[in-house]
């Protein structure tokens, strides 16, 4: 049986497509896996009682992100804590909002979960208890699995493109 060497073709659309999903899949694990690991460190620290001092939804501007022709719905939370006698006050209810941080604004749910009044359980800093957030359980496994397969698109295409040609029967 006679074989024929078919050459792999590469279209730069293609090739650009999968650079992007490349990157994307890079900045999707950074931010992910830094808030993952900011999560992971936050529920090791020291747990002090709190209260929130205030819940509120607004409507955002979704283009600027600053308050005006109201577009989007957030929710601000702030709440109080003390640690050995000192009293702090903060909007970090959640690393998971943030990409990569700490994000002050939220989804309107969270002036529900959080209603004004109500205790929490503040995870504070040891070194520095004006960092704190309320909410630990929140990672971003989901983001953090699409830059794994992003990845591996990309280098699986890059193996791909650098194995030449292929072997293939004689038509």
């Amino acid at each position: 049986m006679a074989t024929v060497r078919m050459t792999r073709y590469c279209g730069t659309l293609q090739s650009t497509g999968i650079f992007f999903a490349g990157l994307i899949g890079v900045a999707l694990l950074i931010f992910s896996g830094h808030t993952i690991y900011r999560n992971w460190i936050a529920r090791q620290w020291p747990l002090t009682e709190g209260c929130i001092t205030s819940a509120r939804t607004f409507l955002q501007d979704a283009s600027t992100g600053k308050p005006g022709n109201a577009k989007v719905a957030r929710a601000e939370v702030r709440f109080s804590y003390a640690v050995d006698g000192k009293q702090y006050q903060s909007s970090n209810v959640s690393y998971h909002r943030g990409i990569g941080g700490t994000n002050q604004v939220y989804d309107p749910s969270y002036a529900v979960t959080y209603p004004a009044g109500s205790l929490v359980k503040v995870a504070y800093n040891p070194l520095q208890p004006s960092e704190s957030v309320i909410d630990t359980s929140q990672d971003p496994y989901i983001r953090f699995s699409a830059g794994v397969i992003l990845l591996l698109m990309f280098f699986g295409y890059q193996i791909w493109l650098r194995s030449g040609s292929v072997v293939g029967p004689a038509t």
